[in-house]
């Protein structure tokens, strides 16, 4: 009796590995495509040719606790940063080429300073509308699988992306929704350190078709969250000037500045983000 539910057992085991045959492991290729199509595939981005974006920025190095911005992005590369709070104004642009921040001067007008060579660098690699996955070969980006972790308590794919320019990112994809959830890159602190910074994605929503972050949130290599990204009004394709990425004070920037240096802006534009426009 006892053999003959061995047997069944056998026979039961054999039929179901026969109905559902393990599944073959996912390529770098098609982890990074089934991140296009969660994301709203890639016709769909290709459409974006230009993005502005505002909400507030939370951070404990802001007096106020938390300010308003403004976000601009032009294609390829072209990116505006702005803080208008009634106590905070500072002011980053990139145009694709050169960057340039606003400080406000000692004697009370505005200083304005290039970019240092790593702001430069990280400018220039960011793909601020839609990321480094989507169309990452024809940016001369290259994608290895790393293999597998948690992010936040999720499944996740490790991705490693390395730039055209050498520098490289580790994108974390979320193996169940195939959205990012994290990406890590090295930098330097204050003292001249390197580090590893992350940035974690969050609050996803459809905007017009395409799966966009709510919320972006640096943290620093212990864990400690950096400064917190609230977006909540998005325009895609308006028009935008060229003015807008020239010299601040070339192409009409600000003409004064109330903040001590950098106080609440980002060392350089964070990966894109958006929200759903409000009509």
């Amino acid at each position: 009796m006892r053999s003959m539910a061995v047997w069944a057992v056998g026979i039961l085991a054999a039929a179901t590995l026969h109905a559902a045959p393990s599944k073959a492991p996912l390529s770098v290729e098609d982890i990074a495509s089934r991140n296009a199509t969660a994301r709203g595939g890639v016709d769909g981005w290709r459409k974006i040719q230009s993005m502005a974006w505002s909400g507030h920025i939370e951070s404990d190095r802001l007096r106020s606790g938390q300010v308003p911005f403004t976000f601009e992005f032009v294609r390829p590369n072209k990116a505006r940063f702005e803080i208008n709070g009634a106590e905070n104004h500072a002011l980053r642009i990139f145009d694709g080429t050169g960057g340039w921040k606003v400080h406000p001067g000692r004697n009370g007008g505005a200083d304005t300073k290039p970019y240092t060579p790593e702001e430069l660098r990280f400018a220039t690699d960011a793909q601020v509308i839609d990321g480094l996955l989507i169309d990452h070969a024809a940016k001369g980006v290259t994608l290895a699988l790393e293999g597998r972790g948690k992010v936040d308590e999720r499944n996740a794919y490790n991705v490693r992306a390395t730039l055209r320019s050498g520098s490289v990112r580790y994108i974390w994809i979320d193996a169940k929704t195939f959205l990012e959830i994290r990406e890590d890159r090295l930098s330097r602190d204050p003292a001249g350190h390197t580090v590893v910074a992350s940035v974690h994605y969050q609050n996803y929503q459809s905007v017009e078709g395409l799966m966009i972050p709510l919320v972006i949130e640096s943290r620093m290599a212990d864990g400690k969250l950096g400064d917190r990204m609230v977006i909540e009004r998005v325009a895609l394709n308006p028009p935008i000037k060229e003015t807008e990425f020239a010299h601040p004070f070339m192409g009409g920037g600000p003409t004064t500045v109330t903040i001590g240096a950098d106080a609440g802006a980002p060392a350089s534009p964070p990966p894109r983000a958006a929200a759903p426009a409000q009509r």
